[in-house]
Formats: structure tokens, sequence, C-alpha cells
């Protein structure tokens, strides 16, 4: 309960609740802002036959496990819903998905590279380097329009037909019950945060997504990632409705 501490969060505190593995949610807490969100990538080999989102709809409609898919960390993580979304989009069933775990994200980057599975889940920032590098292409990136240098261009799900909008949002929280004057105090303080030089320089360096939205927008954004976040592990058979 004291306002001197806070909670950089990201969205597993959100499905940790939904699965029901933890009882805490974020409305044990204070939200005090959004920060920003990392945009979500489907990639392959470079010299990979798969060439666009068409491409994966046709093979994983003829056959849904005809593609494995490599995601970083756990089922029911953030590259893992990141797929599903997308491929819930294309008509098909999560659950029927052809899913390798790696325990990190590092680890799954290797086996794509090594041509043992076919496509890759993972955030743009993580693998930006091979990306650049030449080894790896991005087929589908789920922002809601393209972005700049790197990402200009990726095309987005949206541009191929698919309805499809998703973040990896982190975000501040604070204990719950703050006084009006302690959230003020934050609002004003994360404010001057995301306006700074150096902020916006990292944000773009590691190719993130600035959303900033101060203690009064926070909780019905955060709402929305919840309800986003519930259906796409509906989907995935891992949460009853």
């Amino acid at each position: 309960g004291d306002g001197h501490y806070l909670l950089n969060s990201t969205m597993s505190v959100m499905t940790s609740h939904i699965l029901g593995r933890s009882k805490v949610n974020y409305t044990d807490y204070t939200p005090l802002a959004i920060l920003f969100g990392e945009a979500m990538t489907l990639m392959v080999r470079a010299d990979s036959p798969v060439k666009s989102g068409r491409d994966v709809q046709q093979r994983l409609k003829s056959d849904p496990k005809s593609l494995s898919v490599a995601v970083g960390i756990a089922i029911g993580g953030t590259n893992h819903l990141a797929v599903g979304l997308v491929v819930g989009a294309m008509g098909i069933d999560v659950k029927q998905l052809k899913t390798v775990v790696f325990p990190a994200n590092s680890n799954a980057l290797t086996a794509l590279l090594g041509g043992h599975v076919d496509l890759l889940s993972m955030s743009v920032a993580a693998a930006a380097n091979a990306v650049q590098d030449g080894k790896l292409r991005i087929i589908g990136i789920t922002t809601a329009r393209r972005g700049e240098g790197l990402l200009a261009e990726i095309p987005t799900w949206k541009e191929q037909g698919l309805d499809v909008v998703f973040t990896n949002t982190r975000f501040m929280l604070g204990p719950k019950g703050l006084s009006p004057a302690q959230t003020a105090y934050w609002d004003a303080a994360l404010e001057r945060t995301v306006q700074s030089e150096e902020w916006k320089n990292d944000i773009q360096k590691k190719y993130l997504e600035p959303d900033y939205l101060g203690s009064k927008q926070s909780p019905q954004r955060l709402a929305e990632v919840y309800k986003q976040l519930r259906g796409a592990l509906v989907d995935a058979g891992l949460a009853k409705e």
C-alpha cells in the first residue's frame, strides 16, 4: 500500500488471472499508465516458400499441422496468443496448430534459423538483427498500420485481410487505494518521462510503439486488453468461456 512503490507490469498479470494461476488481477492495483506496446510478428526463414499470410492460410486450411510454429517461453504467453489471434482470424482452429514451445525466445529463434520449425511468433524487436541480416523474413505484423524504417517494409495483417491488431502492452500499476494527490504525482512524473528525448529515442531504437495513457484512460484500455486476452485463451482451449 506504499505509494512510493510501483509495478512495471506485463500482461502476464492478466493471463495468470484468466488461467486461474493467480487470484490477483490488474484491478487489484491502481492503474497509472499505459507505457508502450511491442508489435508481434510471424516470421519465416528468408528462403522459405511461405511468402505471405495467404500462403500460411492455404497450408493450414488443408492441414492445420502442416506448418510448425515456434513460440518462446510458454503456451498461453504473448507469442502464443499473437499467432493464435492470427490463425483464428484465418478461420483455423488454434487448438489444432502444431505449436512447439521453447524455454526462451532465443531458443525459438535458433530453431527457426536452423530449419527445425516453419514459423516463429515473436516481437519484431527480438528478431530485428536476424531480419536486418537477411536471415529471416517477416510476413505479417499485428499493428494497425505500417511503421517507419524496418517496419515500413512489413505488411500488417489488416492489409492481408485479417482483422488482427495486438500488442504486448506494458503498463504501470500502483498500490490499491492511492489518493488523488498520489495519483496526480505519478501522472505528472510518468508524463515527463515519456516526453523526454531519452525515452523517445529508446522507444524508436527498440521498435516499440509509443502508446502513453495516464491514470484516467488506462483502466478502460486495460479492460479492453483483458477482454482480448481472455478471448484468445478461450479459443486456444486454455480457458473456459
